[in-house]
């Protein structure tokens, strides 16, 4: 058996035989949390070192996932037709006239029966999930928004679960919006401090 990796003592995996140390498993099943890496280090488990990203905050959500959208995108895209280079759309996607698409950073996906309204900006990587609505004079970046939301203003850099709505004027920046929350008229976060210092958590 090995252990897989640890990130700051922070246990990733382990395969053990169990045949081979001698052990139960009623014993490992008796091991509270703060236990496990102790017990792996008292049978001398080798390590395997390896590079892994780790999400240990609830903001490592939006970077990561702004790292690795474009390429998950791509393996995504053939399940789609492609509208224009690198811009794909799900069944019954309603584009109205005005609508300008920027792939030059990554495809550009929208799920089936999405309505993208007139005067709209998308800039890629993006996913736009099914039965959006995105409103007239929209600009959404490098986000993904979830199935059965409404989104108008700016969207940048985002992650919007499912059946959420920002429908009217207002920034939406480097955010992570739940399930079925409203964002009314004029609410706006930022990734700019005021005092243009450090942001800190």
């Amino acid at each position: 058996g090995f252990v897989i990796g640890q990130v700051k003592k922070d246990l990733i995996g382990a395969h053990i035989n169990l045949d081979e140390h001698l052990i139960s498993k009623s014993k490992i099943q008796k091991l509270k949390h703060d236990e496990v890496i102790g017990f792996l280090e008292s049978i001398k488990m080798p390590t395997q070192k390896i590079n892994l990203d780790q999400l240990q905050k609830p903001w490592h959500a939006i970077t990561f996932n702004k790292k690795i959208l474009a390429s998950n995108l791509k393996h995504r895209s053939n399940q789609f037709s492609e509208y224009e280079q690198d811009v794909f759309f799900g069944n019954k996607v309603h584009i109205n006239e005005h609508v300008v698409f920027d792939a030059s950073k990554g495809p550009i996906v929208i799920d089936s029966g999405t309505h993208i309204k007139l005067f709209t900006y998308l800039v890629g990587p993006l996913y736009i999930g099914k039965n959006c609505t995105i409103n007239e004079h929209a600009s959404i970046k490098e986000s993904c928004i979830g199935d059965m939301c409404k989104v108008g203003g700016e969207v940048d850099v985002s992650i919007m679960q499912g059946y959420s709505n920002k429908q009217h004027y207002g920034v939406l920046a480097y955010s992570w919006v739940g399930e079925w929350v409203n964002l009314g008229g004029g609410t706006s976060t930022s990734d700019l401090k005021n005092t243009y210092g450090t942001i800190s958590m």
